[in-house]
């Protein structure tokens, strides 16, 4: 085919290229795929730019018409060529070509080079490659975007394109002679990006002038002056007679100069319109200010706001700078010790405006949509600080985006208002002395030697206001023992060793009763004393839910696999002593490196055959168990976050391996299919295999009325149910389970491969968090809190009733495990001791975390027949060490959080470490037989061994026959049975149940010597009385027993009776 000719205007917009399929070699025909268009390969492809095959393509959007002709030099593919051949088909020479085209960039290979198509020209010549050309660096194109993330671009975004026109002058192409332009894509250093040309169009011609403006500065620049306002002038024109009217607007970026069009009236920004090429001048003025901000600068926009040419409407106009001279003069320098003062806040005789000069040694200016805390913290230099120890060489500087951008080593001058800034959290008020409403901020240098950092030294017993907005520093190791607000705040509580720290633990604060009897005046002294020892770390930012959230281990942001967990370290903590939000808190000046010092715990190994484990779920709902339902009264608010939550408590579940678990916190709905406990087993089944686990039914709609109950699951391989589930009946001793405490689950248990039994009791008692309004229930002041009352009537109550045996059960041993929401030392523990029960995990260990102090709310204790086949018992630390933020909640997080700070591990299943027992059952060679009767008159009749036989209310019969038998007195309303058969020091009458139902803790002496405990002679026997209030109070004796056969003396010793 002829070439293409140029008596006419010539334009290719490729579209006609293929654009299907992808990536496919089709073949490119020189002259033919597009009339007058040659190539130096065969084939071409089409792309998107997404691949980096080095290759001639078709580049456009997926299945768009819209195509442009390019390549991808990559893979040492050599030089690719494309272009066109042109004649002069006309009668005269042609020596002028005006050729325009739009360069594209399709794909960002990941090279930081830009990289460009080489344009060049030859008249004759029968190819691309061969001969001399004459190389145009006017009409080449390079690429705009060269960045190391390789990847596809949209060549026909702006961003990705750049419009080019240029002529080709000088030229002496004769008519019939043929000329050749083209396009080369050189096979750069490491990958290459995609680009291309689009849009070509050829003519004959010089370019018509182009639509622009022209500044010109009176005297090659424009100064003015703030002394007398003195003025400088500028002109600005059009290149060409426009078509239409064109408005360009001038505005100054700051209020240090005004702009005038007549030289008389003066404006901040000013609007000019221009109809043709006549310059307009404009007189530029200084603004008369009290700043002092020495010789500075302000920028003169120009931006065309309407324009009836479209060459116009689009155009980039330049700026102009104006230098000020300053006319103001600096205040006197006021010492920042001086404005501090000796006190809690500024010394008033240096109030108001004030100027002061030091080293920047704290920078939380605003950063992009980060506004950190606003501010600055600038120190006297140590040449400049005073000798009196009690006033701060510190002070803040809230300048609010005040537009100075200052670094930590700077000295500068600051003038501004002297203000105490106040806030309050958790009904605590803090005062942090800072200048506001700035009016100069001066950079007088950098990299300046920093003054020397203030050690806090601990137990924090001296003056923190004398060294607020200070550098600080701690050398001591310091502990985390609170990151309750990390995600909300981002700030953690730190602790050093201190007197009030307990052997065996590490710096963290111990709760007082996990360690100490309650103690009015004891606890006051510990918690003036655990004061002395906490220290706040904040991240130096006001927002919330910040994210990322920055303190984690190692200097980095927390996410789920770089947590910060309780009892992990810091050492020479550095940065600025802050005063926010009720607390002194150290905002950190650079990465804060914690250290791993509690390492995540690793699979429990406890020894023994049998494994039990108690398990506070954190309120397990799941909605109406089909999916909806949500949100419900507590736990997950969506099905998606309960999702989160089932993921972490199987995967915690899984981890105990345990072969009975009682459960706290589940969702009261019952045993249905869609209850949250059959939820729970179906999804541990589906992890661990079909028949793993099985739940404990018992027998009842739900357990109590509370919205959460206690449960218990089990693996039907390692043992057997024995019996049936039982609870506490309404109105059983003091009552303390009708309402306040959630009821307790008792099972009898019967391990599969040795055939030995035990009974598992899972409990769950008030919390701490409220009163239930009985007696005892108020907040003495000893450290046991709220409802104290309440949980002693219930580990009472619990006992008594174990001692009736619920279950029917003939092994005697019992494990209680649960929440008990009471420290080691604490009444209620205090109260299951003495009834024979032994707490199986040291006081050094915890499980719940509140307030910064680490105790154990949840335990396992066993009775004196199950404590020697105890193999191991222990907290695993799964929950309380870890920051809540890492939970399964959704609420608060960003949609980055969301996925960066959630795992389905164990990590943060719970607010509360489960606690786990290890078992080495044996079966008792002497079977106790218990018996047990009705609220009716009964006749119970005892085996040839040894009974407990418990009659109950109303007037009983009660024969032990052979063996030690025990006669047990749960209630007063047991009374005026008839014990036909007492052996002397071998039988016992068992009072320990009346007494804990009673409140009482006596012991044989003591009942007796006080008036609870008395006999009396009757020609059967001995008659046995009790009084609930003893001998001192106005309640009358109560006869529990005949005892047939016995006289007073016979009995009246330590051994008939249990206590």
């Amino acid at each position: 085919m002829p070439a293409i000719t140029l008596s006419t205007p010539y334009a290719q917009s490729f579209d006609s290229l293929a654009l299907t399929p992808v990536g496919v070699d089709l073949p490119w025909n020189n002259d033919s795929t597009l009339p007058g268009w040659y190539a130096s390969r065969s084939v071409y492809r089409v792309g998107t730019g997404s691949s980096n095959a080095g290759a001639l393509y078709s580049f456009g959007s997926a299945d768009s018409a819209e195509r442009a002709l390019g390549s991808v030099a990559s893979g040492s593919t050599g030089t690719i060529f494309y272009g066109a051949r042109f004649i002069n088909d006309t009668s005269a020479p042609v020596t002028t070509l005006t050729v325009r085209y739009t360069g594209e960039q399709w794909r960002n290979g990941g090279n930081t080079t830009p990289q460009a198509l080489d344009f060049a020209y030859r008249i004759g010549g029968s190819d691309l490659t061969s001969g001399a050309w004459v190389d145009v660096n006017s009409l080449d194109f390079t690429g705009p975007v060269a960045s190391s993330t390789p990847g596809a671009l949209n060549g026909n975004d702006t961003a990705n394109r750049v419009a080019i026109t240029g002529n080709l002058s000088g030229l002496t192409l004769a008519p019939g002679e043929e000329l050749w332009l083209r396009w080369a894509d050189a096979d750069d250093a490491s990958f290459d990006h995609g680009l291309a040309i689009d849009d070509v169009s050829v003519t004959i011609g010089d370019l018509p002038p182009a639509a622009g403006v022209t500044l010109i500065e009176s005297n090659g620049s424009t100064s003015v002056s703030e002394q007398d306002e003195t003025t400088d002038t500028y002109t600005l024109a059009l290149n060409t007679v426009p078509s239409g009217a064109v408005t360009i607007r001038i505005v100054a970026d700051e209020s240090q100069v005004q702009i005038s069009q007549d030289g008389v009236n003066f404006f901040a920004a000013l609007d000019l319109t221009f109809t043709d090429t006549t310059p307009a001048t404009i007189t530029v003025r200084a603004v008369n200010d009290t700043v002092i901000e020495g010789s500075h600068t302000s920028i003169l926009t120009h931006t065309v706001t309407s324009s009836a040419d479209p060459a116009y409407a689009s155009l980039s106009l330049p700026s102009v700078t104006v230098t000020i001279a300053d006319n103001d003069v600096s205040l006197p320098i006021t010492k920042i010790h001086s404005i501090q003062g000796s006190g809690n806040s500024f010394d008033p005789a240096f109030g108001g405006i004030q100027t002061i000069e030091g080293i920047v040694v704290g920078d939380f200016q605003i950063a992009g949509a980060t506004p950190f805390l606003r501010g600055f913290y600038v120190q006297e230099e140590d040449s400049d600080a005073d000798s009196n120890p009690l006033t701060s060489e510190g002070i803040f500087v809230f300048d609010n985006a005040f537009g100075t951008d200052v670094q930590i080593g700077d000295k500068v001058r600051i003038t501004g208002e002297v203000n105490e800034f106040t806030s309050t959290a958790g009904g605590r008020t803090s005062s942090l002395t800072q200048l506001r409403n700035l009016t100069e901020v001066v950079n007088l240098g950098s990299g300046n030697p920093l003054p020397t950092a203030a050690v806090l030294q601990f137990p924090l017993t001296g003056n923190l206001e004398a060294v607020e907005g200070m550098r600080v520093t701690v050398p001591e190791p310091l502990v985390v023992t609170e990151h309750f607000e990390l995600g909300r705040f981002g700030q953690v509580v730190l602790a050093a060793n201190g007197p009030s720290n307990q052997p065996g633990t590490d710096a963290r604060l111990d709760q007082y009763t996990q360690f100490n009897a309650p103690s009015v005046s004891g606890f006051s002294a510990y918690l003036a004393q655990l004061a002395q020892r906490r220290l706040i770390l904040d991240d130096g930012q006001t927002v919330q839910n910040p994210d990322p959230i920055l303190l984690g281990r190692g200097g980095n942001p927390l996410s789920a696999s770089n947590t910060l967990r309780g009892g992990d370290t810091v050492t020479n903590l550095t940065g600025v002593l802050d005063e926010r939000f009720g607390d002194y808190r150290v905002q950190p000046v650079a990465p804060v490196d914690f250290q791993p010092s509690n390492p995540r715990p690793a699979t429990l190994n406890l020894g023994g055959t049998l494994r039990v484990a108690g398990f506070n779920l954190l309120n397990y709902f799941n909605g109406d168990g089909l999916g909806g339902g949500f949100p419900t009264a507590r736990g997950a608010e969506s099905l998606a976050e309960f999702n989160r939550q089932r993921a972490k408590t199987i995967a915690a579940i899984l981890g105990m391996n345990s072969d009975v678990v009682g459960l706290i916190e589940l969702e009261n709905d019952g045993y249905g299919p869609n209850s949250a406990i059959q939820d729970l087993v179906n999804g541990l089944n589906a992890a661990a295999g079909a028949g793993t686990y099985a739940l404990i039914d018992p027998g009842t709609p739900n357990l109590g009325s509370d919205q959460i109950a206690v449960g218990f699951i089990y693996k039907p391989s390692r043992v057997t149910p024995v019996g049936a589930a039982a609870t506490v009946p309404d109105g059983f001793g003091q009552g303390a389970f009708d309402a306040d405490n959630r009821k307790p689950l008792a099972q009898t248990f019967r391990q599969t491969d040795t055939g030995a039994e035990f009974t598992a009791v899972i409990n769950h008692f008030k919390s701490k968090g409220s009163s239930a309004g009985k007696p005892g229930d108020e907040d003495a002041g000893d450290g046991q809190g709220l409802s104290n009352g309440t949980r002693l009537r219930a580990a009472q109550d619990l006992a008594a009733w174990l001692a009736t045996n619920p279950t029917g059960t003939s092994d005697p041993d019992y494990l209680l495990l649960g929440d008990l929401n009471a420290y080691a030392l604490e009444d209620p523990i205090r109260a299951l001791e003495n009834a024979g029960y032994q707490n199986l995990v040291s006081n050094t260990s915890y499980s719940f975390v509140f307030n910064g102090q680490w105790g154990s709310l949840d335990h396992a204790l066993a009775n004196g027949s199950l404590a020697g086949q105890i193999a191991g018992a222990t907290k695993w630390h799964i929950n309380a060490d870890e920051p809540n933020v890492l939970d399964y909640n959704t609420n608060f997080k960003s949609a980055n959080q969301q996925s960066s700070l959630y795992s389905p591990d164990p990590f943060r299943s719970s607010d509360h470490d489960p606690v786990v027992v290890g078992l080495n059952l044996t079966t008792p060679t002497n079977q106790t037989n218990p018996i047990n009767g009705t609220p009716r008159r009964d006749t119970l009749i005892g085996t040839a061994g040894d009974d407990i036989i418990t009659g109950f209310q109303q007037e009983d019969r009660l024969t032990g026959n052979a063996g030690n038998d025990q006669f047990v007195y749960v209630s007063l309303r047991d009374g005026r049975d008839i014990i036909t058969d007492f052996t002397v020091g071998q039988d016992q009458i068992v009072l320990r149940p009346l007494l804990q139902s009673l409140g009482l803790s006596l012991d044989f002496a003591s009942a007796v010597n006080g008036g609870y405990l008395s006999l009396r002679n009757r020609a059967e026997g001995a008659l046995v009385f009790f009084d609930a209030d003893g001998a001192a109070g106005p309640a009358r004796g109560t006869a529990l027993a005949l005892v047939r056969g016995v006289s007073i003396a016979a009995l009246n010793t330590a051994a008939n009776f249990g206590f």
